[in-house]
């Protein structure tokens, strides 16, 4: 290579080695301020402000355009879950596995007053009933299906001693979500139950959200929401549905018409309140029309940890294992993936969630499994992607730079090249973000041309009752399939008319079947197999 050009590279390298990491998204990084996954994130009104709680660990951060300043630590006895300013910027609540809610001037680093859930005997008998009667349920179909003989003595008695009887201080009283309207909390509980708190009361005068048996959730309440206008308030439940609420009469409204197959882990709405994300144990992230609570997109993979959606509302950040993936979306909720990036000394994505700004921005904040935080800016993705065809065309002239190992070319000298590869590329993504604002990506009805196929199943393999999954071959391929454990005898029971259906995809030049499902005939319920490997286009 030129070396007048590659003193010229080196330089610009210096330029931008401050904004650029090493994937040519890097802004900024974060270590040491948490020692474990990241719970919840929040920003107070003018976004001026960021709290990231973990463990027993409250940080506040000053939010500026480059990267967040920690100002201040609480420490709580006890691990939190979420967090949410109240009353202005002074106060803050936050709640977990205290089985309370706490209230902090944070400023001060001091606790005002602490609201303590309060049941009664009957409400405790009731849990422990239901509990034990499910967990019966269960151990029978054990003792019926051919895997309960495989299983060892400590799976078993871990199994049965999963609902034991808890006496009235133990209740499973953790407090996953909750969120702030005015004077009034709602919080999500681990006992099935939303309450709403009144929080100028003082003792924290309580209300439970009630409805009928068949209309409440079974299990665990993981994440509650508002809608746009705070109306109402979305459910997600380790019971698989999605439920609404009137957040101010506590009354039940309705459920979603199309459900998970496993918890509903996460839901997000979209800022124009028309959407919204939800992410489930089955790994699928499901797009919902609030309109008519129908879903309207579907994204399956491997290990997805969480969404979130931009301050426009235009795309959908999805983290699946160490991988952001940037989907662009309609008002229809139809999706269209962007690109994606591995974020680099991640081992696995444990958050994610864009930093407000009053610009167009588009940093994304993500955080591993260990606490530390990176900021990126997946803008870059989607230059790469709209230029993609200019963007290889630049790549394929530097022909010496890109060339493979020569064969009497060291080391050090290769190593050189690499580095320099990647100041090359870093110079391309920053002259297409000045070319931003040309962009228009949007899904498009007619964009795809998906054609339904059915698919044969090589074969049903023994039901795991523990992690609830029948693992499934498709052509070669055999992948763990979510079937609840209700469903799992009758599933079972009809193996051999068990079918499989996918959407024939080409994307890339590649064709590609996905959004395989696996459907009982008997029970008309369908369960995501996920999407099978790329085939070369004849």
């Amino acid at each position: 290579m030129n070396s007048k050009k590659l003193i010229v590279i080196w330089i610009f390298a210096l330029i931008v080695s401050p904004l650029f990491g090493q994937n040519g998204l890097e802004i900024f990084t974060i270590k040491d301020q948490h020692k474990s996954p990241i719970k919840d994130i929040v920003f107070n009104r003018d976004s001026s402000l960021m709290v990231s709680v973990s463990d027993s660990t409250v940080n506040i951060w000053r939010v500026s355009q480059s990267e967040p300043a920690r100002i201040k630590t609480l420490r709580d006895k006890a691990f939190v879950n979420s967090v949410s300013f109240y009353n202005g910027d002074q106060i803050l609540i936050t709640a977990g596995e205290s089985q309370s809610l706490n209230f902090w001037d944070w400023e001060k680093g001091e606790k005002i007053k602490t609201f303590k859930i309060r049941y009664t005997q009957s409400e405790v008998d009731a849990f422990v009933n239901k509990s034990e009667k499910n967990d019966a349920e269960r151990r029978q179909w054990q003792s019926n299906s051919s895997s309960s003989n495989k299983k060892s003595s400590s799976s078993q008695k871990a199994s049965e001693n999963k609902f034991e009887k808890k006496e009235i201080g133990d209740f499973p009283s953790v407090i996953y979500k909750i969120l702030v309207q005015g004077d009034n909390i709602y919080s999500a509980h681990a006992d099935n139950t939303i309450k709403q708190w009144v929080a100028t009361s003082e003792t924290g005068k309580m209300e439970t959200f009630r409805s009928s048996e068949n209309e409440i959730h079974k299990w665990d309440i993981n994440d509650i929401c508002f809608s746009k206008d705070k109306k109402r308030i979305y459910s997600a439940s380790d019971d698989n549905t999605i439920k609404i609420w009137d957040t101010y009469s506590t009354a039940y409204l309705k459920s979603f018409k199309t459900q998970h197959v496993r918890s509903v882990m996460r839901i997000v709405l979209s800022p124009k309140g028309n959407l919204m994300a939800s992410l489930g144990k089955d790994n699928t992230l499901r797009i919902w029309d609030l309109d008519g609570n129908q879903k309207c997109g579907t994204v399956s993979d491997k290990d997805v940890a969480d969404v979130a959606f931009s301050n426009n509302g235009n795309f959908i950040a999805l983290a699946v294992e160490n991988e952001v993936q940037l989907w662009s979306v309609n008002k229809e909720g139809k999706l269209a993936l962007v690109g994606n990036t591995e974020v680099f000394m991640f081992s696995s994505i444990a958050k994610i969630q864009f930093l407000p700004s009053k610009r167009e921005s588009m940093s994304l904040l993500v955080c591993d499994e260990n606490g530390e935080m990176k900021g990126i800016d997946v803008r870059v993705l989607i230059v790469r992607k709209y230029f993609e065809k200019d963007y290889d065309k630049r790549i394929k002239a530097e022909k010496e730079l890109f060339a493979d190992k020569g064969e009497f070319e060291k080391d050090s000298s290769f190593n050189r090249r690499l580095k320099t590869q990647e100041i090359f590329r870093e110079k391309l993504d920053r002259e297409y973000l000045l070319r931003f604002e040309e962009i228009n990506i949007e899904p498009k009805d007619d964009a795809v041309n998906d054609k339904k196929i059915t698919l044969k199943i090589d074969k049903i393999d023994t039901y795991d009752a523990d992690k609830e999954v029948f693992p499934i071959t498709i052509k070669g391929i055999t992948k763990d399939v979510a079937v609840p454990f209700d469903d799992a005898p009758a599933f079972k029971k009809n193996a051999s008319r068990i079918s499989a259906t996918g959407l024939e995809r080409t994307i890339d030049k590649k064709k590609r079947i996905v959004e395989v499902k696996i459907l009982d005939p008997n029970t008309k319920k369908e369960y995501p197999f996920g999407d099978l490997e790329e085939e070369k286009q004849q």
